[in-house]
């Protein structure tokens, strides 16, 4: 079978028969696969991931109306983590249907979670491009839903620094932090991120990666233990 035969096999056992095909391919297209980097699926996973945070966000938010906020954002945050969107990507065979450079290919690309991830949301927003929003509800929960609250001693320990800085800003400050790249270097298929935490317009971390979001994790974790030291747990 050639590329086009087996991507249409996956078309219909995602049940998107209709999306928009060259947008499909944009999403599934890493940008080691087009060395011009004209085209790619970096602008597709920034819109994905803000969609899939509204439609697990909602989800939550309805079926679990006892849940407080920290209980609504820890299991947003392990939904759209990286390591949840890879299983997910693997799960429904996308890994099959990526395009990737030369480079990335023999670097395991196919197999990096953070390349799954990236194209897991970009493919969301292709759906919610060619449908709607319903649609891409539809879409995410058939592979996200079905979520059972943790019992309180088997809850997973997240250790993602990026909704912990949140969570602790939130507590003691009135502004968001906000996030920035700051350089990217190297060829696409081996290229290195770094990334800048903002608050209040003042950089309190930076985090280098893999990935954008490996960068943006790291800096947070800079971020976080820094506000730490300078505010600590009790102050108010």
């Amino acid at each position: 079978m050639n590329y086009q035969e087996i991507l249409e096999e996956k078309i219909k056992a995602w049940h998107i028969e209709g999306v928009q095909l060259e947008l499909l391919k944009t999403a599934l297209m890493h940008p080691s696969y087009d060395m011009e980097g004209k085209r790619n699926n970096q602008r597709l996973e920034f819109l994905g991931d803000a969609v899939l945070g509204l439609i697990v966000g909602e989800y939550l938010f309805t079926e679990y109306a006892g849940w407080h906020e920290g209980e609504l954002t820890r299991n947003r945050a392990l939904l759209a983590k990286e390591e949840t969107l890879a299983k997910v990507a693997k799960k429904i065979g996308l890994d099959t249907v990526l395009l990737l450079g030369k480079g990335e290919e023999k670097d395991g690309g196919r197999n990096r979670p953070s390349t799954l991830a990236d194209a897991m949301e970009a493919v969301i927003a292709a759906v919610y491009l060619s449908f709607g929003l319903g649609r891409a509800e539809r879409f995410v929960l058939s592979y996200f839903g079905g979520i059972e609250k943790p019992q309180d001693d088997q809850e997973e320990v997240i250790s993602d620094y990026k909704t912990e800085l949140q969570e602790y800003v939130q507590k003691y400050k009135t502004e968001n932090v906000t996030y920035a790249i700051l350089t990217e270097v190297g060829p696409p298929h081996q290229r290195t991120f770094t990334a800048g935490v903002y608050l209040f317009g003042k950089l309190i971390g930076e985090g280098t990666g893999k990935s954008k979001k490996e960068a943006e994790k790291a800096a947070a974790r800079m971020g976080y233990e820094t506000l730490r030291k300078e505010i600590g747990d009790g102050q108010k």
